[in-house]
């Protein structure tokens, strides 16, 4: 069990000692807004935070200047981890963090770099897990998903132990991937998706019957793994108790707990992927409702455990960030795909809980920071390596993620 596992697993077990109670609505039907705008459907039970207990600090937005301040650190922070010219893994979240013209530990374009990992295996070329005691690609599709992304050149080439291979060469074998036919291939789905939809916006014409079918097929995916959210009835204080759905779901990894990251990427790329189309808007805002309510009970639960449980807080500050930075990164998204009016009242909570999601990216930075954690990466390289990948990845996350909503905080000053 990795170090990752192991603290999910602790807050599952202490989220019920936490003694945090909060009254619930219990209807958390997804009910469409009265607006001609596309609709922003939210559950009823998901308002925003208030009234907290005093174990859960409540929850604030950040000035644009603090938001600021906390991407140069992190920045700082996880550059040198993301440049390591010997993990591709590394590079690919550098390109999330610092963009296009990010350069590996080597002086030479992360890109190429990572493309210089690729092998031949069964005709198709793809990448190892790991090469040398470093992750290569931890998720099928990731590092194509992440270059295109970037805007790489499909020309773009590198040579390999199994020769010269181009970003092309990649594309060809990922368009070939069959559907997702089991629960573990749908974990994995994210960046297939994500590939798919940057190809798409490329005119690959190849591209579109593939991404058709995996888009429409996700989206309902999708929906079946949130619904263990969209259920729960309960206290908001009991979601993550012994025995509830949400706590079962965690600790036997299904439904969108299955997922990496709590299933943001495949949220974001289930998002990118319908956002032009209009009969999928008012699922879309379903979904979005879904995380607003999330917000509140994952929140909750780490914040009243870190009280609980004060020797386990550097781990679980680290799934803090995880957790904050990429729902940042989603509302974010959220937001530039015009998927809500932000006139409207279900608009306004998803921008109000993009807001104090950043104070809570900004607030474990700070805390993370005043720990020592980044202070300690080489020494958690060897020590803790799980705690040190999240730190890396998920640093380069949040960095996104508070550059994507600047402008909801500039416009608050």
């Amino acid at each position: 069990m990795n170090e990752r596992q192991k603290g999910l697993l602790f807050v599952l077990a202490g989220a019920a000692a936490a003694g945090v109670y909060i009254e619930a609505t219990r209807d958390r039907t997804p009910k469409p807004e009265a607006s001609t705008a596309p609709a922003t459907t939210l559950p009823t039970g998901a308002a925003l935070p208030s009234g907290q207990p005093e174990t859960v600090p409540p929850a604030r937005p950040p000035t644009a200047a603090e938001a600021q301040a906390t991407s140069q650190f992190l920045a700082q922070a996880v550059k040198s981890g993301a440049s390591n010219a010997k993990s591709p893994w590394a590079l690919a979240h550098g390109l999330v963090a610092f963009g296009a013209d990010h350069k590996a530990s080597s002086g030479e374009p992360a890109v190429s770099v990572i493309l210089s990992f690729a092998e031949r295996k069964d005709g198709r070329w793809t990448f190892p897990t790991k090469r040398d005691g470093e992750v290569v690609q931890a998720h099928p599709h990731h590092l194509l998903a992440a270059m295109l992304q970037s805007g790489a050149d499909m020309k773009t080439s590198a040579t390999t132990a199994d020769g010269k291979v181009t970003l092309a060469d990649l594309v060809d074998g990922a368009l070939k991937t069959p559907l997702p036919s089991d629960a573990s291939q749908w974990h994995g789905a994210a960046w297939l998706l994500g590939a798919y939809v940057e190809l798409d916006s490329r005119n690959l014409a190849r591209a579109e019957a593939p991404l058709k079918a995996l888009r429409d097929a996700a989206l309902s995916r999708l929906e079946a793994d949130h619904q263990v959210v969209a259920d729960y009835t309960g206290d908001r204080a009991a979601a993550f108790k012994p025995g509830s759905p949400l706590t079962d779901a965690k600790r036997h990894k299904t439904g969108i707990y299955g997922h990496s990251c709590g299933g943001m990427h495949f949220v974001q790329s289930v998002l990118e992927s319908q956002a032009a189309q209009p009969t999928a808007r008012k699922r879309l805002a379903a979904q979005l409702g879904i995380l607003l309510f999330r917000y509140e009970i994952e929140r909750e639960a780490y914040a009243s455990l870190i009280n609980k449980s004060p020797k386990h807080a550097q781990v679980l500050r680290i799934q803090q960030l995880k957790f904050f930075g990429h729902l940042l990164e989603t509302l974010g998204l959220a937001r530039s795909l015009r998927l809500y009016d932000p006139t409207t009242e279900g608009g306004k909570r998803v921008e109000q809980t993009a807001r104090l999601a950043a104070g809570d990216v900004v607030e474990v930075a700070s805390q993370l920071k005043a720990s020592g954690a980044y202070d300690r990466l080489e020494q958690l390289k060897s020590s803790q390596p799980q705690q040190y990948l999240d730190l890396i990845g998920d640093g380069c996350h949040a960095i996104r993620g508070l550059r994507r909503i600047r402008p909801l905080l500039t416009a608050t000053q």
